[in-house]
């Protein structure tokens, strides 16, 4: 079986609107955590503890996100021993070539930002713990957990055993995963996937239409009738077909939500370049917008731009100044 691949970049429009979604489904998730009920003697304010695990790199929207989202414990005047939210993140890649740069961003990340600090005064419902080691299955919490394993890798047999853990979906969970919908080497991936996979093609398909689906597949058929999914988005990231799923036992969030679930939309390669083309002449759009909009590669779009300019006019196409 032959996969695509290709480069990811996490910083743009597209990876901002999957942070957006986990960022919701967070803030839902908290609620659950303070009880407010009033009553004809007052209002009774209850609490709980919660856990977070995540992986940020970078990019820390997320985290102080469930930073902020603490403050409606400290608004209803909740003691941190009524309910405290532990953050605990992680940053370590164990590829050799890569472990001095994991090493370097974690030292440049380590306390840059407020809610890193502890600060009592400003998140005193709030505990931020950060560590240079890989991330690994819910080791202490046994209600109330919430976990983004942002892996953007293959969905590889050790990445899914963390995933499926028992351990993650103790009471009140939720759970999501990002990988990349774009395999090429899978000697590292159960071969049962790979089999989803293979049932689920037709002639003329590529793998990657399906990766996503056979996923999906497989992670509800290995976490029990209570686990629901709620988010499964296939999305595009510099032209490299991704995936974000997110499974949760909260039934707070499966009442309130219906489920999210998009494909990227699949078209004939001449389609596609007439798309491009279409795109090219209004100048409007840069090359990470076009890559995006058709699911194409970068080397599509300049063989494509490079035609328009040799058979048409030097200046009648270009990318957005």
């Amino acid at each position: 079986m032959e996969f695509e691949t290709g480069s990811v970049l996490c910083e743009n429009e597209t990876k901002a609107a999957m942070r957006s979604i986990v960022c919701r489904v967070y803030r839902e998730w908290s609620r659950s955590l303070v009880k407010v009920t009033p009553t004809r003697s007052g209002t009774v304010v209850k609490g709980e503890h919660g856990t977070v695990y995540s992986l940020p790199a970078t990019l820390w929207e997320f985290e102080q996100s469930v930073a902020a989202e603490t403050l409606w414990a400290t608004r209803v005047q909740l003691d941190v021993s009524e309910s405290l939210v532990n953050l605990r993140c992680f940053e370590y890649d164990p590829n050799p070539t890569r472990k001095g740069e994991s090493r370097r961003t974690f030292e440049r990340q380590q306390n840059s930002r407020a809610f890193m600090l502890n600060d009592e005064g400003l998140y005193p419902n709030f505990y931020f713990n950060y560590s240079h080691e890989p991330i690994h299955e819910n080791l202490e919490a046994e209600r109330n957990f919430f976990a983004w394993f942002d892996w953007m890798g293959n969905p590889s047999a050790s990445d899914l055993k963390i995933a499926l853990d028992p351990h993650n979906f103790v009471h009140n969970s939720v759970v999501f995963v990002t990988w990349s919908a774009s395999w090429r080497r899978t000697d590292n991936m159960p071969s049962e996937l790979l089999d989803l996979v293979d049932s689920k093609m037709k002639d003329g398909d590529k793998p990657c239409y399906h990766t996503t689906d056979a996923v999906e597949k497989y992670l509800l058929e290995r976490t029990g009738n209570k686990v629901k999914c709620i988010v499964s988005i296939e999305y595009n990231a510099q032209g490299t077909p991704m995936m974000l799923i997110g499974l949760t036992n909260s039934r707070s969030i499966i009442e309130a939500r219906k489920p999210e679930r998009i494909r990227i939309p699949r078209t004939t390669k001449q389609d596609a370049k007439e798309g491009i083309r279409k795109d090219l002449r209004t100048f409007k759009y840069t090359r990470e917008e076009i890559m995006e909009r058709h699911n194409v590669s970068f080397g599509t779009v300049r063989a494509v731009l490079a035609w328009m300019r040799r058979n048409e006019d030097e200046k009648a196409a270009g990318y957005k100044a």
